[in-house]
């Protein structure tokens, strides 16, 4: 926790019955003195703060988390968690299971945390352009824990049990994203190794840097040379593939409606594209979805495609405007 850190999230309106701020929770006063209010003082402001958007029924609000708390989170949850990291994209989403399934490798180095598993993988960055918000409102200050499964008092600011949301600014520059066509590309950002040198074809993409591919070791382009033959290797005991994610993200996605089975528009758009059945989904192969801060790669049998983003990823009522979900944290029930 850096207390330094300003509660505001661009949604700047007092209450007229109990003159908080309708997007941060707090007072005019505390608005106008937050630069001298010191530390001690801050650290009061933040405290009190879940409590008051809970009374103005504000279900949205920021932690006071730094970038290295996101960090620390994040290894958290995949360490000790008892839920589920979702990344979505136009038209695919794919959960990863927290803690990690046995076997995978957790690392952090830099901004960067992965889980790197036979089957799947995780990485999510966690720079300085990234906030952090809990949706819930159910926080019970600063005391409470980060999320179902993991040390209470981990991270300042997050009540047990609460969804946490990863976001960066809309304005922020989009991000680099493999090129819109048919020719299938080098995925250089891929974290497990042995996949950089395998096809992969873009078949979606948003304005804000989300995007997600299929990934096809028979596809070929003719302007790229083939990978190099390579001996199979020694497959992971099946403990330690990723298995079928429990669909611990249903409360994420029970007011928007259920994911869309079929999606005709993802294998119209350029052909059927690698590896999509008849009904133009992916069948086989991995299916990478990427956002601003990361990616999930997992086999086309464990994600979930629709004509939009996945509902659990859609910004709830009453988030600011002025940010972009990149991933969420549903912890398990």
């Amino acid at each position: 926790m850096h207390v330094s850190l300003s509660p505001c999230v661009g949604i700047c309106r007092l209450d007229d019955v109990t003159g908080y701020c309708v997007g941060c929770g707090r007072t005019g006063d505390e608005i106008a003195t937050w630069s001298t209010a010191g530390p001690s003082g801050r650290r009061a402001i933040w405290a009190a703060l879940p409590a008051r958007l809970q009374g103005l029924g504000v279900g949205v609000r920021r932690l006071p988390w730094t970038a290295a708390d996101v960090r620390a989170f994040v290894l958290r949850t995949l360490r000790e968690g008892n839920g589920a990291w979702l990344l979505a994209a136009p038209g695919a989403a794919a959960s990863f299971p927290c803690p990690a399934p046995a076997g995978c490798e957790i690392r952090g180095y830099g901004e960067t945390v992965e889980a790197i598993g036979a089957d799947a993988a995780l990485s999510l960055r966690c720079g300085a352009d990234v906030r952090a918000f809990a949706l819930d409102g159910t926080g019970a200050g600063t005391s409470a824990g980060a999320g179902a499964g993991v040390n209470a008092g981990a991270n300042a600011g997050a009540g047990a049990g609460e969804r946490i949301a990863l976001a960066v600014q809309a304005n922020r520059p989009n991000a680099e994203r493999p090129p819109m066509g048919t020719a299938p590309l080098r995925d250089a950002g891929a974290p497990r190794e042995g996949a950089r040198t395998m096809p992969l074809r873009l078949v979606d993409a948003d304005e804000h840097g989300a995007w997600w591919g299929v990934r096809d070791a028979q596809a070929t382009d003719a302007r790229q040379p083939q990978p190099a033959a390579q001996a199979p290797q020694a497959r992971a005991p099946a403990a330690a593939r990723l298995p079928a994610p429990a669909d611990v993200l249903a409360d994420a996605r029970a007011d928007a409606g259920a994911y869309l089975v079929a999606d005709a528009a993802v294998g119209a758009r350029d052909g059927a594209h690698p590896g999509a059945g008849g009904d133009g989904l992916p069948c086989g192969g991995d299916v990478v979805i990427a956002t601003p801060l990361g990616r999930i790669e997992a086999p086309s049998a464990l994600a979930r495609f629709g004509l939009d983003a996945d509902p659990g990823l859609a910004a709830p009522d009453g988030f600011p405007d002025g940010f972009i979900i990149a991933a969420i944290y549903q912890p398990g029930q």
